[in-house]
């Protein structure tokens, strides 16, 4: 019995599928007294809206424009997202809409047999995905200890357990089913060629184009399998001189595609439209180190079995050359290509959540090292190192979760402060914001800039004592009309008592002539609560970005409010305002 627990799939599969049921009952329960189960969120929704468009409010054609995912068009309105995600999620989407019938809920599409469908979606998905790894490493030649080993820290030590249980309705488990599909046909074609086979890939590469263009780099591991770069060649030249499946697999390709276009077409009668206008790369200043090693989302600080995985490529080198060679290339490249990307952040996710799509390449590493190292002292740090990495994973995810880690702009004195902290003290502890700058294609001044160093106080800061208002920039009118402006925000602050800022807000709030709100944000002064040295001058700096129609007469209000009324200083109080409203 225990041999043919380690040597099926199915009880790889079946643990995994058992602990990610168990952990989304769990939560589903917990939240469903505050009526607060929402697994359709973020950029998720924003995928999953094609569903809702089509099937309930029926007005897929005739989309409203909106500062979040609608983009308009010369000849109508789109949304920004491919359609690749929602096209996946249709038989999860037909099945939560017959439970809400049978159950008597609402037919919107977002009750909660509509959030619990997607929720299986994505855990069908990312097993299909860990199925096809299976077959891939058993392929190779690992052991099948070792293979469990390695797909059990995959999924418990990296953030697919996130995408998995926490944001199911984002992309990145489908696109890592996919990814994990074309690596084992990619594998089996490297063995044998079939047209069969040409067809499978090239049905699998299209569905990771409607799902994720951008992945289209995954084509370049169409090497990896090979022992040669002649042995590659060779069977480049068998396909190509193979005009049926050549052609035949194109077709594929272009037809799976085109569900795109036809959306696209109902949308505004193009077949062609960019969806991501205002959205651009920095191809000659990529972030590199930060999406490595930074605290807002580097993959090694919140992943840290990536450090085990990279090993592997060291092994891999002295077992093939040519093979530990396109993996290092590969994944040059796609750093290079993610993190040149304005937002490279990626914002609402834990880690660089684009690496996610590739983690099949995580569980081939893991195995290579588990493989080379030999019984003895070795093996047991390496193994303790692996379940060391894994119980951080689950404290990083549970903290993101219950909102301990928040969603964007860490630092390292966040990430200090919250470190292994799971307590409920803790939740929603962290203030700040550091929005990244939108996509520009040239330098921008800004078009308002207002400084107040407080000279005329005879303490020459600001002193709160004991009010709720203070320090605060109004502007008359803003005298544009733009669709995104971004807010830096420059201060320094004293406190006179230990946490007197500790629930102070920042306050953002953009109004029409008629002083309707038409934006409001707040977010705590503070990164994170004062521990020592609080009787020092601090310096913070803040960027803040503001979505929404902006017309001339608009107001923009920024001040600092003391809810608490407690007392502190402030100086050197500095606003720049940017207009990243038009399109580059």
């Amino acid at each position: 019995m225990k041999q043919l627990f380690y040597n099926s799939s199915f009880f790889i599969l079946l643990f995994i599928a058992v602990s990610s049921v168990t952990l989304i009952v769990y939560d589903w329960m917990a939240r469903a007294s505050t009526q607060n189960y929402i697994k359709i969120d973020g950029d998720g929704k924003d995928y999953y809206s094609y569903l809702t468009s089509a099937f309930i409010t029926k007005d897929l054609a005739h989309l409203k424009p909106n500062n979040n995912f609608v983009v308009e068009t010369p000849t109508g309105n789109i949304n920004m997202h491919p359609v690749g995600v929602a096209v996946l999620q249709v038989p999860f989407f037909g099945l939560g809409y017959f439970a809400a019938y049978l159950t008597q809920q609402k037919l919107d599409g977002y009750s909660t047999p509509f959030q619990l469908a997607v929720s299986l979606a994505a855990l069908f998905y990312v097993l299909l995905g860990i199925f096809f790894i299976h077959k891939t490493l058993i392929n190779t030649g690992f052991d099948k200890k070792i293979i469990f080993a390695a797909l059990i820290c995959l999924f418990f030590g990296t953030t697919l357990l996130n995408y998995t249980i926490t944001e199911p309705s984002m992309s990145h488990v489908y696109s890592f089913s996919l990814i994990s599909a074309f690596i084992y046909y990619n594998q089996k074609l490297s063995k044998q060629f079939s047209t069969r086979k040409v067809y499978a890939l090239a049905f699998i590469f299209g569905l990771i184009l409607l799902v994720r263009p951008v992945n289209v780099l995954t084509i370049l591991l169409l090497p990896f399998f090979y022992n040669s770069f002649s042995e590659f060649k060779d069977q480049v030249k068998r396909f190509v001189n193979n005009k049926k499946a050549f052609f035949a697999s194109t077709l594929i390709v272009a037809a799976i595609f085109s569900i795109q276009s036809i959306v696209w077409f109902i949308q505004t009668g193009q077949l062609f439209q960019s969806g991501y206008k205002g959205n651009g790369f920095y191809f000659l200043h990529p972030q590199v180190f930060s999406m490595l090693f930074g605290f807002k989302s580097g993959i090694f600080i919140y992943t840290p079995l990536f450090f085990l995985a990279s090993a592997g490529i060291y092994f891999m080198y002295k077992n093939n050359r040519f093979k530990a060679g396109c993996l290092i290339l590969f994944s040059l490249l796609l750093l290079y290509v993610f993190s040149s990307y304005w937002g490279w952040t990626y914002f609402d996710g834990i880690g660089t959540r684009t690496v996610v799509d590739f983690y099949a390449l995580v569980a081939i590493g893991l195995c290579y090292v588990l493989t080379a190292v030999k019984p003895g002292k070795t093996k047991w740090i390496v193994g303790s190192t692996a379940t060391i990495c894994v119980c951080f994973n689950l404290i990083i995810c549970y903290q993101y979760k219950e909102g301990i880690i928040p969603t964007n702009g860490m630092n390292f004195n966040k990430f200090e402060y919250v470190f292994l902290k799971t307590s409920s003290g803790y939740k929603d502890a962290l203030g700040g914001c550091d929005d990244l700058e939108p996509y520009s294609k040239g330098f921008k001044k800004p078009f308002i800039t207002y400084k107040n160093t407080f000279d005329t106080e005879k303490t020459h800061f600001y002193n709160y004592n004991k009010t709720e208002g203070g320090v605060a920039y109004k502007t008359d009118n803003l005298n544009i009309d733009s669709r995104k402006i971004h807010v830096k925000i420059n201060l320094d602050r004293l406190e006179m008592v230990q946490n007197a800022t500790k629930n102070v807000l920042m306050a953002l709030s953009l109004n029409d002539i008629e002083n309707n709100c038409k934006a409001w944000q707040t977010f705590k002064l503070n990164d994170v609560p004062s521990k020592i040295n609080y009787s020092n001058w601090k310096h913070y700096d803040y960027g803040v970005n503001i979505i929404a129609d902006i017309t001339q007469t608009d107001k923009l209000s920024v001040f600092i409010w003391n809810v608490e009324k407690k007392q502190f200083g402030i100086d050197n109080f500095k606003i720049e305002l940017y207009d990243y409203g038009h399109i580059n």
